[in-house]
């Protein structure tokens, strides 16, 4: 037993020291290859062919509708959107909001085509998912104030307080939202439209690119514009759930209609 056990010891430690033989030895190669072929190193290559590329596409207006479109359509599909493209955004868009707070501090302005970017991350905590991903105020305020059915009156007064902090999951997997195709539409369209708002209240100056004030995704509405952006950012904060009680009414009249004919059906 003593002598396997000192074999496999033996066994484990060879394996080890010829594991890190081979890291070495390809780290030593990928750094010869990059710095005779470019001149730099690996993560200089990186960071010329890869990030800088996808930051300027991510301030840009298709950026901008990508990131709203696909947090909201992963989650009609059940899988945490916000989640999954922060993982690929963040480091972009913070990246661009300390390029703002830089140019800030050198220039004492912001201008857009002057060096200033667009979309950053306050531009999507702060405005995309205003509410929650997808922007539900709308189907918030009208269960609180249209609702017939007895199931989405309840529903609208549990959510109306995690909705003032942008958390909507009582929503998403309560009303719900999930693989539900008559919400579909406007659970995309309302985020790509503020995006669309956002972006442009930027471009015509209205708004003022975001520096680099990060507020936590849990500001309150309204008051999370008015810290990253004055009085203007939260004229759009407004501007933008005002749409998503437009856009989300009459689908929601519709889901609602449905659910009080089963509630008159079950008393009937």
């Amino acid at each position: 037993m003593l002598y396997v056990c000192v074999s496999c010891n033996f066994l484990i430690v060879a394996l080890y020291n010829n594991t890190a033989i081979v890291i070495f030895l390809l780290s030593m190669i990928v750094y010869i290859v990059f710095k005779v072929t470019t001149g730099g190193t690996f993560i200089e290559w990186i960071y010329s062919a890869l990030q800088v590329p996808l930051q300027g596409l991510s301030d840009s207006l298709p950026g901008a509708i990508g990131t709203a479109l696909f947090i909201s359509l992963l989650w009609w599909f059940g899988v945490h959107g916000q989640s999954v493209v922060n993982g690929v955004v963040t480091s972009l868009l913070t990246a661009n909001a300390l390029a703002n707070s830089e140019l800030l501090r050198s220039s004492g302005e912001l201008v857009v085509g002057q060096g200033a970017h667009i979309v950053t991350q306050q531009f999507l905590d702060s405005f995309l998912i205003l509410s929650g991903s997808g922007i539900t105020f709308g189907i918030v305020a009208a269960m609180l104030f249209t609702a017939k059915s007895q199931q989405y009156k309840s529903l609208g007064k549990v959510s109306i307080f995690p909705a003032l902090f942008n958390i909507n999951e009582p929503v998403v997997f309560g009303f719900p939202i999930v693989m539900n195709p008559i919400m579909f539409i406007p659970f995309i369209v309302v985020p790509v439209l503020a995006a669309l708002i956002v972006y442009g209240a930027i471009a015509i100056g209205f708004l003022q690119p975001f520096s680099g004030v990060l507020l936590p995704w849990s500001t309150p509405m309204v008051i999370s514009g008015l810290l990253v952006g004055g009085w203007q950012g939260a004229v759009v904060q407004i501007v933008i759930l005002a749409v998503s009680v437009a856009v989300y009414y009459p689908f929601f009249k519709k889901q609602d209609s449905m659910a009080y004919q089963k509630e008159q059906a079950v008393i009937e």
